[in-house]
């Protein structure tokens, strides 16, 4: 047991999707309706995680326009999407720290997003991660596992390879490729989100005083929380689709209709643990259907298209994207607790130390992927709150190394699957 994770039941599941490709299916969905005068609504729908169903179902109110502060104590889909993103990329990390041996004391990820608008249409570009960590490593380079891991999460690799989305609207499916992002410069403003870490594979996202809670299903070792990483990114996409039909219904001046729609989506996790070389771990399979409203136009399908090019999430799961990220963390060895040393120029008394960043252009799908499932296993609390991990009141972020990542395209140093597969059941029988 360690950061909250049972990794030998990550070592199981391992064995388990070996032995059966089908059980390595893993689908979600989640939908939107937007109803006039009552706004938007959002809802998980129940997964299938292999053979297994989580009948789990959350609810949620989501608010119509994106700003830079909604103030309303709700989240709008570009905010659930960016909650989403981090939210995977931390449970990924989680699970990959854990099996190197690395337990962390504080973990918290702040990602921002500039928020484009032109002509109706939403742009998401310059994603940011900022990753803030107190972790006992023993001789783990944190930061090469930081930039191993978060090439392998599901959500992370969605949104920076290019994905196909297929849209039905009552007869054949059709296929929105890649939607175009103008390059000419265009005003907007800076959207942030951060995501904290609680215990194992729970995750809070502060808005305006409440927060949007993260948490696996009871099967994959959650305590039923919240949604899942991938349950909100495709809740984002249907609440962002309705939303941009009910305004473009407004700026046709036709009647108010009520929109509903449904995402859906697909994670192979043999691609995610490496079981079977060439899997991908992204969402797959990325599925839109939008109902017939009633009272609807004849050219309502045209509307649902043009919605979709103006969406912003749709936007950011169907055109690659870069994503930097930058790493400050305060490292020691638990054997003796010594904080390990700073940059000899960062160094200052009396003064908060000058953090030397680690940053990444993360652009293109490394060819090796982690040896831990973004879900990992864990020992179910028995209360119905989630245990509090103990968090170091320092709030130094300094950090010890710089990897120098530069762009990341493939991961020379990533060892073979089978050393890797050894690593994690010799951390299990170790815990």
């Amino acid at each position: 047991m360690r950061n909250g994770l049972n990794i030998a039941g990550v070592s199981e599941l391992v064995h388990e999707v070996e032995a059966s490709a089908d059980e390595a299916q893993y689908r979600y969905a989640a939908s939107a309706a937007w109803r006039p005068g009552r706004g938007t609504t959002g809802r998980s729908e129940p997964a299938l995680l292999g053979s297994v169903k989580s009948p789990r179902r959350f609810t949620f109110t989501i608010a119509d326009h994106p700003t830079v502060d909604p103030g309303a104590g709700v989240a709008d889909p570009v905010r659930l999407a960016l909650t989403a993103l981090g939210s995977c990329a931390l449970t990924t990390l989680i699970a990959g720290a854990s099996a190197r041996g690395v337990t962390f004391e504080h973990l918290r990820l702040h990602l921002s997003a500039y928020h484009r608008r032109r002509w109706g249409a939403r742009w998401l570009s310059d994603l940011t991660y900022t990753i803030e960590s107190r972790a006992a490593v023993n001789g783990v380079d944190l930061g090469e596992v930081v930039e191993f891991v978060v090439q392998q999460s599901p959500n992370h690799r969605t949104v920076i390879d290019p994905q196909a989305l297929t849209l039905s609207l009552g007869g054949e499916p059709e296929t929105v490729e890649g939607i175009r992002i103008p390059a000419a410069p265009i005003a907007g403003h800076t959207v942030e989100q951060h995501i904290e870490w609680s215990y194992g594979v729970q995750f809070r996202a502060p808005i305006d005083g409440t927060e949007l809670r993260i948490d696996q299903a009871k099967q994959m070792g959650g305590v039923d929380w919240g949604p899942n990483p991938q349950e909100y990114m495709l809740m984002a996409l249907a609440a962002c689709v309705v939303q941009r039909l009910a305004e473009i219904v407004a700026e046709e001046g036709l009647p108010p209709l009520v929109w509903q729609a449904r995402a859906s989506g697909r994670v192979d996790v043999r691609g995610l643990l490496m079981t079977e070389p060439g899997i991908p771990p992204q969402v797959q399979d990325l599925h839109l259907t939008v109902d017939e409203p009633e009272g609807a136009p004849e050219d309502w399908r045209d509307l649902v298209r043009e919605a979709v090019r103006r969406s912003a999430v749709a936007g950011l799961l169907t055109q690659p994207h870069r994503i930097k990220l930058n790493l400050e963390s305060e490292t020691f060895d638990a054997a003796s607790e010594s904080v390990a040393p700073v940059a000899a120029e960062s160094a200052e008394a009396d003064a908060v130390p000058a953090t030397p960043e680690t940053t990444a252009e993360i652009t293109d799908p490394a060819e090796s992927v982690a040896d831990q499932a973004e879900s990992g296993l864990t020992e179910n609390p028995d209360s119905a709150g989630v245990p509090e991990p103990e968090i170091a009141e320092s709030a130094v972020v300094a950090m010890s190394e710089t990897t120098g990542y530069g762009e990341v395209s493939a991961l020379d140093t990533v060892e073979p699957a089978e050393s890797r597969y050894a690593a994690l059941e010799a951390g299990a029988r170790h815990d």
